[in-house]
């Protein structure tokens, strides 16, 4: 079995979520750096406040950022040994003696996020369904969900663009 690399893309959400974050975080980080700028013009308390909203401001925009950043996903690869889920920090690895169901999800499928991020660049993190339960999602859509059930990791969901992907890994 050779390397097959599988592309996942956004969903009119996740386009407009990101779009609208970048915007709120291009404003909210041109407030930080005026803070800050002004600070230097100010004198006692007034100048010790500006400079610690500007810094705040600052740190307020480069967290979730970075979060969002780092568990955003590239693309899916599938060798003779494991799904890879390739993100700009790291790569999830899913040996595949260790899946035991691949299946596609329904249109319309209900996600409901426990813990992670859901819009700024994608899906990532813990939901629940009431019809499987709790799963991990590595996606940028939710159009074409694919369910991997697997024996230690438990369930997995993610979103290529090509489903062949089901075949390739049953």
């Amino acid at each position: 079995m050779e390397t097959t690399i599988y592309t996942t893309s956004m969903d009119q959400y996740v386009t407009l979520v990101s779009i609208g974050n970048i915007i709120l975080f291009i404003v909210l980080s041109i407030l930080g750096i005026y803070l800050i700028r002004s600070s230097k013009k100010q004198e006692g308390y007034t100048r010790k406040m500006n400079f610690a909203g500007g810094i705040f401001l600052q740190i307020i925009i480069l967290l979730p950022l970075s979060s969002c950043v780092r568990t955003f996903i590239k693309h899916y690869e599938v060798n003779e040994t494991a799904l890879i889920i390739h993100r700009p920090t790291d790569a999830i690895q899913v040996p595949i003696v260790e899946i035991t169901e691949v299946k596609p999800l329904s249109e319309g499928f209900e996600i409901k996020k426990s813990w992670g991020n859901n819009g700024m660049f994608g899906y990532s993190g813990e939901f629940t369904n009431p019809e499987i339960g709790r799963f991990t999602i590595y996606a940028k859509n939710t159009e074409k969900l694919v369910l991997i059930k697997t024996i230690h990791q438990g369930n997995i969901v993610i979103a290529p663009d090509d489903i062949a992907i089901i075949e390739e890994l049953n």
